[in-house]
């Protein structure tokens, strides 16, 4: 399989108290997919394994399947890569001690890019699962390495020091 490329995170706002998607703050994010567009969830070889194995809570992701499981049959079936990056961000935010169960990604006017939004009571945490996150789906994609547990380390980095003081560990991304 040839290496994909990049998905592109356009824009990133952190939305405070009550916003358009919820009543709780999240990071809204707008992503450009490129050629991913063309390339849903079942027609990446081993990436639903590859994800599966790395992160084997994403079973308990209902999604809007509505049960156990629910995101994995949506894998199975087909979904595009903006859906899976917010389930990869909202898994990692659980396993850095900041659980989180709400997500969305919209489709815009603009064929390949999406809004894509979860819920964050921290800034600088959802920020840093961004980037774990994004690293880790690109990863998977192209069938490359990954430590997971060392990003998850930086989430949870962030978590035991909300006030800013720790040395940031993730690279900021743009907002």
């Amino acid at each position: 399989m040839s290496k994909k490329e990049d998905i592109r995170l356009l824009r990133i706002n952190y939305l405070r108290g009550h916003n358009i998607w919820t009543y709780r703050s999240c990071l809204e994010v707008w992503l450009d997919l490129g050629e991913l567009e063309d390339h849903p969830s079942h027609q990446i070889p081993g990436l639903n394994e590859r994800l599966c194995s790395w992160l084997p809570a994403l079973l308990e992701h209902h999604c809007g399947v509505g049960e156990r499981g629910g995101f994995l049959q949506r894998l199975q079936e087909g979904t595009w890569m903006g859906h899976v990056l917010e389930h990869v961000v909202i898994e990692l935010l659980n396993l850095s001690g900041m659980p989180t169960g709400f997500g969305q990604t919209r489709s815009t006017s603009t064929r390949g890019v999406y809004r894509m939004v979860f819920r964050a009571r921290d800034e600088q945490v959802a920020r840093c699962a961004l980037v774990e996150g994004h690293a880790l789906l690109m990863a998977a994609i192209n069938d490359d390495s990954f430590d997971v547990p060392a990003a998850v380390a930086k989430a949870v980095a962030y978590v035991a020091d909300r006030d800013g003081c720790l040395v940031e560990l993730c690279t900021p991304v743009g907002g």
